[in-house]
């Protein structure tokens, strides 16, 4: 379930899923409008977070490796971007506001807490061995990557 470009960029992969949050975004709005419940930001945000936070979620164990690092919530993508803009149009306040009183005031967490918790669950499970043995071994062999200094390897960007 993830794009790759030519040479097999991690942030094409991560711009590829802004349209369908997009969609999953105009469909929130459509529901809150169709229930009369735009006004009323908890909906919202309980909308937001059923329909379109998995359309930001999807594959992110792969491609959100590069985005786990770093506090700056600017500089974490291109969908963390577009949900703090959620927020902000929903709570009604001005883009300027700083990201991390926005997500606070919301009651919703960044994407890189989710991102990191599916990558830590598809390690578990590679490393358990759940995908096979193959899976398992290739898991062991990123990990020898990393230890060896190779800094492109999913796991080095995951533990670093």
């Amino acid at each position: 379930g993830t794009l790759l470009n030519t040479s097999c960029s991690m942030g094409f992969a991560s711009d590829a899923m802004a349209g369908p949050l997009a969609g999953a975004m105009r469909r929130v709005w459509e529901l809150a409008e169709e229930f009369r419940v735009r006004a009323r930001p908890n909906v919202v945000f309980r909308l937001f977070q059923t329909f379109a936070f998995s359309a930001g979620m999807y594959g992110s164990q792969v491609w959100g490796s590069r985005y786990l690092k770093g506090t700056d919530l600017s500089k974490q993508g291109r969908l963390q971007t577009m949900a703090l803009c959620f927020c902000k149009r929903a709570l009604r306040i001005k883009r300027g506001t700083c990201g991390w009183a926005v997500l606070r005031e919301a009651g919703v967490m960044p994407f890189q807490f989710y991102w990191f918790q599916a990558a830590l669950r598809m390690w578990n499970g590679a490393i358990e061995g759940k995908g096979g043995c193959l899976v398992k071994e290739v898991a062991k062999a990123d990990l020898e990557l990393a230890r060896a200094g190779m800094q492109k390897c999913w796991t080095h960007q995951l533990w670093q």
